[in-house]
Formats: C-alpha cells, structure tokens, sequence
C-alpha cells in the first residue's frame, strides 16, 4: 500500500496503471478531459470493464459525456437528492494481480495534475483472503447498475447548464471575465458582509462624508426619477451631475470631482446629446445588464474623438461618474481617490479605460455579494442607502489624501 499526495506521483499512478492493466473499472463524482489521465483512457477505452461519472452541479465535461456516450461500459449518474461522491480506479492486470487507486481525487485535470489530493495505492499484497477484492468489484457494478448510458443525456441542455454552473464556481474562486485572478469572494471583507454589517459600516466609515454622498443621491434621484434626459437638464444640473462644481447646498464632487478632466467637461456644458443618448442605454424600471452597460460605454466613448479620430480623453472615471447619478444601486464611481484601495481589496487592476473589466472584475463581484442581493428595507434611510448600495461603496475606499500623496509622489520621483 502506497499513500500518494504529489500531483506528479498521482498522475503518473493512474496513467502507468491504464497503460499495463488488462481491464479497469471506475467510479467517480466529475469527469474532465485535456490531462494525462484522460488521454491515457481514450487510448485504451476498449480496456473499460465498467465505468461510472457523475454529473452533479454539471461539473463533468460536457466533451467527456460526448465521447463516451455510445460506449456500451460507460454509464452516468444524472443529479439525485444525494451527491455520487466516490473516487475509485481498479486496475486487473495478468496472473490475477490488481491495483485499486482510492482517495480524494476526481478523474479531473484538477483531481490528478492540479489539486492537493491524497490517494492510496492498494494491490492484492494488502488483500490476503480476497474479501477486500470482492468488495471493491461489487461496489463497482452496484455503481454501474445505478447509471445510465451517455445518450440519454440532453447533451444541448447540459452544456448550457455547464457553463453556467462552471462560471460560478470559478467566480467563486476569484475568476472573473478575461483579468488576472483576484481574491476570492470570502477574502473580501466587503463583499463577505451581510445586509444588516454592510448598512453600519457605510454610516460609521465616515459620518460626515455618508451625509454629503447621501445628498448628492439624492439630488440626483430628482432629476432623473422624472424621466429626464440628461441634455434636457439645465447646464448647472448636468455640471452638478457630472462633479464639475458644487451648486446650492448640493456638494456635487462627491464621488469624485471631474474638473481635472481635459476634455469632459466642455462636452458636459455644450455638447450634452451624446452623454444623454449613452444614459438612455441605461433603464430606471429594471435591472441592468451588462449589455445596457457596453451599449453605454459605446456612445459614451464616441463623444471622445480627437481631429484625427482617434479615442481622447474618456476614462472609467468620467464614464461611471454619469453611471452612479443614474443607477447608483448598480454602478461605484472608479477613480483616483479610490480605485487604488478597491484594487487591493478586490486582488485586482484594472487599466483606466478597461470598462469590460471594470462590469467583469467588479460589477459582477458586487452583484454575488450577500448585501447586494438584500430584499429593500422597509425603513426610509435604509431604503435610500440601498437604493444608492454600490455608490456608496466609495465609503470603504476613498482616500481624501490620494491627491496630496499623488503630488508628494511626482516631487520625490524628480
């Protein structure tokens, strides 16, 4: 009997005893392809006796059920109200020796070439009166006998059904859209909070600027919860939309202040169509989608284009500004004063004009978060906190030094 715990040992196991075994059997929970071990069994699928995949939460790939679904030794365990957990490989080889490879791995590329797994190699040296043979061959058909073959599946059906399941876990590890891995959700501390720690923290951050920030929403609630197109306001109520100036008693550059901006405010004052075109992409009566959103980002960029046509000027700081004065349940304003912090704390970057990675590496994490998918509040100041949630995240992040250090930083660096 051998423990095995290197993913180069286990892997190694497994192929080695395909390749000289005259038959095997097998029983496991999820089935991948594109590993050793899967190549290895393709080459000698006629050595089958019985084998038997589960499908749980269709983490078995969908290429594995294709390929074997007209083998007449194969068969599936469809999702029951159990889950088909085992994972059992037995190897019969000549002269009535066998070996039986039993542990924690999957027949998956993470199960054999990836994970830390543990797995022992037993042979018939460790089997003196042949009950434990007996054993594991029974255990084996009683899999096999509950399984059904791979054309009953609807492999259509599954493969939708795959990537979908096969989007969450992995988002759940941290994967999300083309970026680098970030943290994985439970090593966010904002996105591990519950509605009830998520509604004390945005007021006990930072008292004074909660208040200020909750004007601003306010405010802005007004001019669009009418129906108002943003050219169809006036040139104060679009420069105070898009952080230009304060007016009133509404301090507008919350969220961030845009007058540093070149080439954004011109257009906010004189030539607002396109900015209005681009947040009528962007619904009041339902969710939003990221389809809304690059439809958006589509016209707002085109408002951008230098004489030679070429992109200038546009960035996720101007462009989620306009965002959050519309859908501030949905969208945080990216900018200097807290982007850096929101990158560490997500384990990402993101590039200033990344904007599907900007839905991709943070919307969509947001959007998993408990606090974010809390049912709206019966209380008036809570219901306008949730109505402003993501917005309202700059709370956790805002550094109101990041200018001073930001200059600090250019004088030391000459």
């Amino acid at each position: 009997m051998r423990l095995i715990v290197s993913p180069n040992e286990l892997s190694a196991a497994l192929v080695e005893q395909i390749e000289s075994c005259e038959q095997v059997s097998f029983a496991t929970a999820w089935a991948s392809t594109s590993f050793d071990g899967y190549k290895a069994l393709k080459r000698h699928e006629d050595k089958i006796a019985t084998a038997v995949v589960g499908t749980h939460f269709y983490q078995t790939d969908p290429k594995f059920i294709e390929h074997f679904a007209s083998h007449s030794q194969v068969r599936f365990i469809p999702a029951t109200d159990g889950v088909f957990h085992p994972k059992v490989y037995f190897f019969e080889h000549k002269a009535g020796k066998w070996a039986c490879l039993m542990g924690s791995a999957n027949f998956t590329a993470g199960g054999f070439e990836k994970n830390l797994e543990a797995c022992f190699l037993i042979t018939q040296g460790q089997d003196s009166d042949g009950k434990l043979l007996t054993d594991i061959k029974k255990t084996l058909i009683d899999y096999w006998e509950q399984g059904k073959a791979g054309h009953t599946i609807d492999l259509d059906g599954y493969k939708r059904l795959h990537r979908r399941f096969a989007k969450k876990l992995a988002q759940a590890a941290g994967v999300f859209g083309a970026g680098e891995p970030g943290l994985p959700l439970a090593n966010i501390e904002l996105l591990s909070m519950n509605w009830t720690a998520f509604e004390k923290q945005v007021q006990k951050r930072d008292p004074e600027g909660f208040i200020q920030r909750m004007k601003v929403l306010a405010a802005a609630r007004l001019l669009f919860g009418g129906g108002n197109s943003f050219d169809a306001m006036t040139e104060d109520e679009r420069c105070g939309i898009a952080g230009l100036r304060d007016i009133g008693k509404v301090p507008w550059q919350y969220f961030g202040g845009m007058n540093a901006s070149v080439h954004f405010p011109p257009i906010v004052k004189n030539n607002p169509v396109i900015f209005s075109k681009a947040l009528d992409e962007i619904p009041l009566d339902r969710p939003v989608t990221r389809k809304d959103f690059l439809a958006y980002v589509k016209l707002f960029v085109s408002a951008f284009k230098g004489v030679d046509g070429r992109d200038i000027g546009h960035g996720l700081g101007t462009a989620t500004r306009l965002l959050i004065m519309k859908r501030p349940d949905t969208f945080v304003c990216l900018n200097g004063p807290n982007g850096e912090k929101l990158f560490e704390a997500f384990g990402i970057k993101l590039h200033h004009k990344d904007y599907q990675g900007y839905w991709d590496q943070i919307i969509a994490r947001i959007q998993l978060s408990e606090w974010w998918n809390a049912q709206a509040p019966k209380g008036a100041l809570e219901r306008r906190i949730w109505n402003g949630r993501t917005a309202l995240i700059d709370l956790f992040f805002y550094d109101p030094d990041y200018n001073e250090k930001k200059k600090l930083k250019k004088h030391l660096a000459r």
